[in-house]
């Protein structure tokens, strides 16, 4: 807006409605008067204005990809921990009972499985 406002001496409402605009890439019309310093200034405010949207973008879509990937990550691995047991016990629930057997079995060095139906309980296989 304020290099719009100086390049041009439109008033600051114009070039803020004209960056905006510019900015969206919805477009009307072009600043006026179109100098070649306005319009390096809007290629320059257009790129970098494109820029910090595009990286918020993708730094959004790496957060997202991130969690999902890491959850992905531990339930296979999970699962391979898991499919290597034998002759494990199986300890259904975690409740009260549950963490007490598996308390026991960990003391004793015996291999388990937690089965939940609580998500926020860690499932954990003991080799």
């Amino acid at each position: 807006m304020i290099g719009l406002h100086m390049l041009t001496g439109q008033s600051l409402l114009d070039c803020f409605y004209q960056s905006i605009i510019l900015l969206t890439t919805v477009g009307c019309h072009e600043p006026t008067p179109l100098t070649t310093g306005t319009k390096l200034f809007i290629v320059g405010y257009l790129t970098c204005g494109i820029g910090v949207v595009t990286y918020g973008a993708v730094q959004f879509g790496q957060v997202l990809m991130n969690t999902d990937l890491q959850a992905l990550l531990e339930r296979r691995r999970m699962e391979k921990d898991i499919s290597r047991l034998t002759n494990h016990f199986v300890v259904c629930g975690f409740g009260r009972m549950g963490q007490t057997l598996c308390e026991y079995l960990e003391s004793r060095r015996q291999p388990f499985v937690v089965i939940d139906d609580n998500l926020c309980v860690v499932l954990s296989a003991r080799l």
